[in-house]
């Protein structure tokens, strides 16, 4: 259903409004199942740059590939900069984080959003699991970019899709155009067409017009799905049954 709806609100990610809205409706903390479908997509967002990050080092003596290593590895550094942060009891104390959170707006929302988030410092294990299967969830992604690449014969290495690409869905996630059409575009066209990549503007369209009618394909079945608000009466639920997040149509 997200995805589906990614197709149509701003950015490629754009259904994870859906999918919050969704998850909302059955939950007694509302604001941490929210919180739960923002968290995924910063674990994909941090994934992607694993993915390209680990093609770049394999591959330093690729001067093409130069391009956007700064800037991946600064994400890197960023993301587990910023984690160590806030997981940490001694730097939070440090900074004065707990302190600041208590200034906010909204105090009680913001530290049960912000108790939630720090629970997640005693669950490793689901958090390194949760990045192992978004990582082969974005090889198959832009594994689809290099098959349908070959199939229109482009000519680019499979080394340039799994660092170009993540880079350029990361952008694309982006709330700057419906279904980040346009900046999908642009971005493949911008680093598939780089001395000693490839590619022709011609044919990084025609891939960027390829993987458009894939993935409409695979998410019309999202279509069909519709949420279901549960209603809560006297504390017992209306339906004889436990309500469902979502139900086929």
């Amino acid at each position: 259903m997200g995805f589906f709806w990614s197709l149509i609100f701003p950015g490629v990610t754009g259904g994870d409004v859906v999918k919050a809205y969704a998850a909302a409706q059955t939950a007694e903390k509302r604001a941490v199942s929210v919180l739960t479908v923002f968290f995924d997509r910063l674990i994909g967002l941090v994934a992607l740059a694993i993915l390209s990050g680990i093609v770049i080092l394999c591959n330093l003596h690729n001067e093409e590939l130069r391009v956007v290593s700064t800037g991946i590895l600064a994400f890197i550094s960023v993301m587990v900069g910023g984690g160590l942060w806030f997981y940490s009891h001694r730097l939070r104390r440090w900074l004065g984080l707990d302190w600041l959170l208590g200034l906010l707006p909204f105090k009680d929302r913001i530290t049960q959003i912000d108790d939630a988030l720090f629970e997640y410092r005693y669950h490793k294990k689901t958090l390194i699991g949760s990045i192992v299967v978004s990582l082969a969830a974005h090889i198959v992604n832009v594994g689809a970019f290099y098959l349908a690449g070959e199939a229109l014969d482009l000519g680019v290495a499979w080394q340039n899709y799994f660092v170009f690409i993540p880079v350029v869905l990361m952008v694309a996630a982006l709330p700057f155009s419906v279904g980040g059409i346009g900046v999908l575009e642009g971005g493949v066209a911008r680093f598939l067409t780089l001395r000693g990549v490839g590619a022709t503007a011609a044919g990084a369209f025609a891939l960027c017009v390829l993987y458009r009618i894939m993935t409409i394909i695979i998410s019309l079945p999202g279509a069909f799905v519709r949420v279901k608000e549960a209603r809560l009466e006297n504390g017992t639920h209306t339906n004889a049954e436990e309500p469902k997040l979502s139900e086929q149509s």
